[in-house]
């Protein structure tokens, strides 16, 4: 079964506008990095017991898609990188 949800972002402050414009936005950096290290600590390792993240990641690896990345990246780009264009 799939979920696929949706949220209506109108009301929010999309920072790639304000970078556009060259607005400052002074308590960015330390959003950025609050959200960052939130995000990054409590799904890691450092956190995390090596049995409790094993499934996490496991539920969230497509085979194809790491196929295609791998083929593309550490194949095709080394045997012949003129005929891989980005």
């Amino acid at each position: 079964m799939s979920a696929n949800v949706m949220e209506d972002l109108n009301r929010h402050f999309i920072i790639r506008c304000s970078l556009m414009k060259q607005v400052r936005n002074p308590l960015f950096a330390e959003h950025i990095c609050t959200f960052l290290a939130r995000t990054l600590f409590y799904t890691s390792d450092l956190l995390l017991a090596r049995l409790d993240k094993k499934p996490m990641v496991a539920a969230f690896i497509n085979p194809a898609l790491c196929k295609i990345s791998e083929d593309l990246v550490f194949y095709r780009c080394r045997t012949s990188p003129d005929s891989v264009s980005l």
